[in-house]
């Protein structure tokens, strides 16, 4: 699909932008995405390298489910979706860029989405402040979880880890724990995100 894109020095860029791409076709999607060169172009120009934020499905995303369809939007379109004035019929959602990243690396690490979303609750209710927070997962190794916090301090970014035994205890117990209606709303697909509860959160203070 043609695209255009203004560019910093006042340049209009037209590039392909595909409304969808299959994973498993374009195998060095997962890797783009995680570097963040994913859909990057150049103005043909002055050379600026552009990061254009369109809608975008991405099919037969690899996870320990399985292949899963998986649709991206924008960051100017949480609100849209949230107030349901934006639909998706895809097996997952996420609204930015930094949680498309954080939900492959999420199943590239093998781990359960749900497991690491409501680990990123537990954090977020011990913070001494919820106002502006936002927790994401960075890195999985065999031993621990870390998890990178913005908005604790202005300009800093805090991390903290929590051991695999911890991921593992709540994997086990994740049936019963979605019983909990919190864990549900934030467990429920196909928007699984502890930021359903944290614009609740800022909406009523």
């Amino acid at each position: 699909m043609q695209r255009e894109t203004l560019c910093y020095c006042g340049n209009t860029v037209t590039h392909d932008f595909p409304e969808k791409i299959d994973v498993s076709q374009e195998r060095g999607t997962i890797d783009a995405i995680l570097d963040g060169s994913f859909l990057q172009i150049s103005c043909d120009k002055c050379g600026e390298i552009l990061k254009p934020d369109f809608p975008i499905l991405l099919e037969n995303v690899p996870s320990p489910l399985g292949p899963l369809s998986m649709d991206y939007f924008p960051e100017p379109d949480r609100v849209r979706y949230l107030s349901g004035k934006l639909s998706s019929v895809s097996d997952r959602v996420v609204i930015g860029y930094p949680e498309l990243r954080e939900k492959v690396l999420i199943f590239k690490s093998l781990l359960d989405d749900r497991v690491v979303e409501i680990l990123k609750f537990l954090l977020w209710e011990k913070a001494e402040t919820t106002e502006s927070l936002t927790i994401m997962m960075e890195e999985c190794t065999d031993e621990q979880l870390s998890f990178y916090i913005y908005g604790l301090k202005e300009k800093e970014v805090g991390v903290t880890s929590l051991p695999m035994d911890i991921y593992q205890k709540v994997f086990d117990t994740l049936q019963d724990r979605m019983q909990n209606e919190v864990y549900a709303q934030i467990t429920e697909a196909p928007y699984i995100s502890i930021n359903k509860i944290s614009l609740e959160e800022g909406e009523e203070s």
